[in-house]
């Protein structure tokens, strides 16, 4: 057995231990905040302000202290003000998003006055001053952008600027679709739902990992599960969009996958406002590749209907004192996804397998599980006449459950029968979102804003699966109740002209009810299916076939709460601008998990497979003829009761920009940030020891309970240490228009950045998992009789285990999660080096190299309950494959894993260049390009370009081979090239041509939109349908591979070489990697025709019309990446055919 002391017992605390520790942090955090309501000079910032910092010299070139620097917001009025140092040195902080006029004024100098300088979020912008002789009143006044060359800071980051999210093409006025134009990124995209999050990686980082704000407050999910952005606001809402995905600044942290910042609009002087509608319909859209066939021939796009509308409006409440911004968006949408499966023939349907083959043409034979007889320690089984079941023999639920799958209504793609039926499910999903927001100025020294914001929608779906859709297995997310409120609060106080204090607080609160097809449909009933609640429809998984049934049957979170404490403290000394800081979170999580209330079966090929007498592998055997038979080779049911859980965030930091001289900045700082481990406020949470000696079975490995007789109430021991590093420079050695940059930075991961932790509530409602204990030779029970009875057993150290006895008859009834008591920290090591060029144009152009190397960042569920090679080889010595059970290292127990342990690493490398212009003379533009590699062992939360999700990076636990398990993610995309650009024709008023012809009408007002994607193929990994190791193995079995299966032609029916493929021995592993094979790449080109009509000088209507996929390209998504399957190599999808959005939109 393999040693699993180092995952045992921790330095936990007992139940006493625990509630003095959580009283002394309650009076921590009250003294804490008391501090910070009355000491300005306590400090943290992930600010969405930006500031403007620079040199005052006179013509000589010598530093001129003393002098007074005003910047005025041109829309708002507001001014901000401070003085040089007597290094000559300024700085302008707390600058809200806009345009501002810089002016200097000193006695024995010309007034200075620079208009047109544009600050983003978080920018700190290098704006060096030469005064000239003169008098006060003479002003000197230059107009024109500063320039766009990064000559302050080291962090590689793309700011989206307000005129891009306006007019380029965004698919359903999405706002964070505009990740996709910045380069050392990997957008992967969004959930049909208009409340879903989207999916992508920042340079390296993993997805949905990423932290994120609104206005620098918080908008990234609750640290008790994944780090997703909940929150998308409507592009009418927002200024501004700023992505940090490198090296970032101590004041930024919470996350080891980059930085998304977020900014709002606010009002100004002047009233503004906007009405909008966009509206898609599938009648302007093309039919995709695999869209249904009409009875004329004709391919059907799926169905859409999608309207989003609002408006907002903003103003001042009191001119250059008050002002506020109001947004509302609805968004209603039918959208429809073509659902290509494989599902039973006829034939199949009534037991008659005589007509099925593989992929080659070769029959399959089946075998009646029911004449099962051990021979030398090898199942034999007596084929089915004819390859036929009997109808005597078919089980009853399973002649039920039929009504419930769809019957083809296609040819199949090959001679396995893959793909026989295509169908269209709708969802039906409404949303609606509240912004508002208020700015209030009390003097030049105290400024004060707050934001309220709601949204809210329930989804349901129209399905092709007969009976109402009760069986369909999809669509997850979109069939949910979701709503949610922020609230967000800041304070800006400038203590003198050098100081400033900015405190901020955020409440974000949210609901999210998981629904499926079949709940509250008493469906088990109707089918015949005994010992499951009647809650939902139940999970069937015949192997080789698609499923029926949901593993997500019902789920309730709520609260899911997050209350966060920040300031900040700027100062300026000399040459040195100081920022320090301190941040605390509470978040709480309540959760009802019913995944799989009503269950889920497996039935694997095995169960109607045989052995030879001279060999333990298996042949034929289909998992539709198991499901005919009854012979269930999997089963699990969880469903918990509430369980509420908290865990505190706590970071401090201090960062010195110094400014060494005009030609050389260095940004140093240092951050600390730790999570507390998570506790469960109801004690509703398990553990496990690992070597204790259990009671029933006399074996290690023993099922704890928190404060039961002393057993630790925190899952694992909290890591103060974690201090970070940050150390950039900014260097223009040879002209103020080049400046090289270069940074490295030590970033903490997010706890639980692979997914929630909101599990290991063994105890408390029912989690049962039944397995065949021999690969599929004995099964876990047959469905005619119904899920045995499983009981909710005592809490103690008997819980859930069977003898070994039972054990090697396939009675375990229970699979084991936990947190590793000793569960590290992630991490990573962030870095980069490159060059910035200013061109002529409002350009500048960028080469840079960059990297992120990952470690212990959080991974999928690992099993510890593998049999071990010295046993494993003894089995094959016997050639005993039955009652295998007995032999793991926990028999007792179904399945014993580790709950998203801290074994993950990733190594990404990149080169990125790219050139973008700032919108000047009806033209702006980005071009990037990324070669990358992204490297290592990682699983991909949510969605992932490949098919990295789950446990597919494990297959052997006792490898010795570190690198195994490693090698490309399933975000590993080796070349990205992106262009985007808004062009505004020159004809009309106010342009070049045509300003007075009456042709102005027609020809004027139009502009144009672009973005066009260019990128490689995704990694893949193959498995196996038939898992031949006898060993219960940690992960998927890989298959041997011989060649290169990426080498030859790439077709629909086989888009790899599946012939270099072939299944292990028995006993054994096979020798592929992960990520061996490439996906299709991408081709993406979308469209924006705007034409913008002058009503009066006040209003302006906008006719809009947005084209994604304008070519018309199939984006095929992944063929079948497991081995033995019908659809081994086949594609069954792909990304949407050309898509038409109109809009109108009425600005004032």
């Amino acid at each position: 057995m393999k040693d699993h002391r180092a995952l045992g017992l921790g330095q936990g605390r007992t139940m006493s231990q625990a509630v003095r520790s959580f009283a002394d942090w309650r009076r921590v955090v009250s003294l804490s905040l008391l501090l910070l309501a009355l000491d300005e000079r306590a400090g943290l910032a992930q600010t969405n302000l930006g500031s403007i910092t620079g040199i005052i010299t006179d013509p000589q070139g010598a530093i001129v202290p003393e002098a007074p620097v005003t910047a005025t917001n041109v829309a708002t009025g507001l001014r901000t003000s401070t003085k040089s140092n007597s290094t000559g040195i300024y700085l302008l902080t707390s600058l809200s998003l806009g345009r501002y006029t810089v002016t200097v004024e000193h006695p024995g100098f010309s007034k200075y006055v620079r208009e047109g300088i544009t600050v983003d979020a978080g920018q700190r912008l290098g704006l060096d001053i030469e005064l000239k002789i003169g008098a006060m009143q003479e002003a000197l006044t230059v107009t024109g952008e500063a320039p766009l060359i990064e000559d302050r800071t080291s962090t590689i980051a793309t700011t989206i600027e307000p005129k891009s999210i306006e007019a380029l093409p965004l698919s359903g006025r999405k706002t964070l679709n505009v990740v996709a134009l910045s380069g050392a990124a990997v957008f992967i995209g969004y959930p049909s739902t208009p409340t879903g999050s989207p999916s992508f990686t920042l340079a390296g980082g993993r997805g949905r990992s990423q932290m994120s704000y609104i206005d620098g407050g918080s908008s990234q999910n609750s640290r008790i599960g994944n780090p997703l952005i909940d929150t998308d606001l409507p592009t009418d809402a927002v200024a501004e969009v700023k992505l940090l995905a490198n090296s970032a600044s101590a004041e930024f942290g919470a996350s080891a996958g980059g930085v998304v910042m977020t900014t709002t609009k606010s009002g100004t002087n002047l009233v503004h406002g906007s009405v909008y509608e966009n509206y898609r319909n599938d009648a302007m859209d093309a039919a995709g590749f695999f869209a249904p066939v009409d009875s004329r021939g004709k391919r059907i796009a799926p169905e859409l209907r999608y309207n989003v509308y609002g408006g907002t409006i903003g103003g001042p409440v009191k001119k250059n004192k008050t002002f506020f911004f109001f947004s509302y968006e609805g968004q209603r949408l039918r959208s429809g996804t073509t659902l290509t499966l494989t599902v039973p023939t006829l034939l199949q349907r009534q037991g008659d397998f005589s007509q099925t083959f593989n992929a080659s043409g070769s029959l399959i034979n089946i075998f009646d599980p029911s004449t099962t007889t051990i021979v030398s320690g090898r199942a034999i089984r007596t084929p089915f006449p004819g390859n036929m079941i009997p109808v005597s023999k078919i089980d009853p639920v399973a002649l039920k459950l039929l009504d419930y799958l769809p019957k083809p209504n296609q040819a199949p793609i090959n001679a396995a029968g893959a793909n026989n039926f295509s169908g269209t499910r709708v969802s039906i999903i409404p949303s609606d979102l509240i912004f508002a927001k208020l700015d209030h100025t009390f003097s030049e020294k105290d400024r004060v804003s707050g934001r309220y914001m709601r949204l809210a929608g329930t989804g349901s779906i129209s399905s092709p699966f007969p009976n109402n859709g009760a069986g369909d297995p999809g669509p997850g997310s979109d069939l949910a109740e979701r709503w949610a409120v922020r609230l967000f609060a800041n304070w800006t106080h400038t203590v003198n002209p050098n100081q400033l204090n900015e405190f901020r607080f955020a409440y974000n609160d949210r609901l999210f009810h998981q629904l499926s097809a079949g709940l509250d449909g008493g469906y088990p009933s109707q089918l015949g299916l005994t010992g499951v609640p009647d809650t939902a429809f139940p999970q069937f998984a015949p192997s080789g076939f698609s499923a029926i049934g949901s593993t997500s049957q019902q789920r309730v979170e709520s609260p899911i709460r997050t209350y966060q404490f920040i300031d900040n403290y700027s100062w300026i000394r000399g040459r040195h601008q100081f920022k320090f800081g301190a941040e605390m979170r509470r978040s709480f999580h309540g959760d009802l998990q019913q995944s799989t209330v009503s269950g889920a079966f497996g039935f694997s090929t095995n169960g109607t497979a045989t052995q030879s007498a001279t060999s333990a592998s298996f042949s034929g055997g289909n998992g539709l003829a198991t499901l005919l038979t009854g012979f269930v080779t999997s089963f699990t049911e969880v469903s918990t009761l509430h369980l509420d859980r908290h865990m505190y965030y706590f970071a401090g930091f201090a960062q010195d920009d110094w400014t060494v001289g005009r030609n050389l900045t260095l940004n140093l700082g240092l951050r600390w940030e730790a999570d507390t481990p998570m506790i469960a406020d109801d004690l509703h949470m398990n553990g496990f020891d690992p070597n204790q000696i259990n009671p029933v079975s006399g074996t290690p490995g023993v099922v704890k309970f928190a404060g039961v007789n002393g057993w630790p109430v925190s899952p694992y021991a909290t890591r103060w240490a974690n201090f970070g590093p940050r150390a950039g420079f900014a260097w223009k050695p040879f002209s103020p228009d080049t400046v090289v940059r270069g940074g490295y930075g030590l970033f903490y991961a997010h706890p639980f950045d692979d997914s929630p932790g909101n599990t290991v509530a063994l105890g408390f409602g029912t989690s049962a998992s039944l397995s065949t204990p021999d690969n599929g030779i004995t099964p876990a029970f047959l469905l005619k009789n119904g899920v045995p009875v499983v009981t909710n057993p005592t809490l103690n150290d008997s819980f859930g285990a069977v003898t070994v006895a039972q054990a090697a008859a396939g009675r375990t009834t229970t699979s084991v999660t936990y947190l590793d008591p000793h569960r590290a920290v992630g991490y990573s090591h962030q870095f980069n080096l490159g060059i910035q060029q200013a061109l002529r144009g409002n350009m500048v152009v960028e080469v840079a190299a960059l990297g992120n190397l990952s470690r212990r960042l959080s991974n999928a569920n690992l099993s510890v309950n593998q049999i071990a090679p010295d046993v494993l080889a003894s089995l094959r010595a016997q050639g005993i494959t039955t009652q295998l059970q007995q032999y793991r290292p926990f028999p007792q127990f179904t399945d014993v894993l580790i709950q998203f342990p801290a074994n993950g690493l990733s190594d990404y490398y990149a080169a990125l260049v790219r050139a973008d212009k700032r919108f000047s003379h009806g033209l702006s533009f980005g071009a990037n390009y990324t070669w990358s590699r992204y490297l290592g062992n990682i699983t991909q939360p949510g969605q992932a370009l490949g098919n990295g999700v789950g446990s597919l990076i494990y297959q052997d636990y006792y490898t010795n081979n570190p690198r195994a398990n490693y090698g490309p993610t399933a975000d590993d995309i080796e070349h990205r090239l992106n262009f985007h650009g808004i062009y505004e024709l020159p004809f009309g008023t106010g342009k070049r041509w045509l300003a007075n012809n009456p042709l102005r009408y027609l020809v004027g007002g139009w502009s144009l939109g672009n973005i066009t994607t260019f990128q490689t193929g995704a990694a893949l990994t193959i498995t196996t349908q038939t898992n031949t190791c006898n060993c219960f193995s940690a992960g998927p079995q890989r298959p041997n591979v011989s060649g290169d299966p990426n080498v030859g032609s790439h077709s629909v029916g086989s888009w790899f070489n599946t012939a270099v493929f072939a299944q292990p021995a028995a006993y054994t592993f096979g020798n592929a990697g992960v990520g061996i094979v490439r996906g299709p790449g991408l081709i993406q080109v979308d469209m924006s025709l705007i034409r913008d009509f002058k009503i009066s000088d006040k209003f302006h209507a906008e006719f809009r019309t947005e084209i994604f996929n304008v070519i018309n390209r199939t984006n095929f998504g992944n063929p079948g990446t497991v081995l033995g399957s019908s659809t081994f190599g086949v594609m069954s999808s792909a990304a949407p055919a050309r898509q038409i959005q109109l809009g109108l939109r009425i600005t004032f």
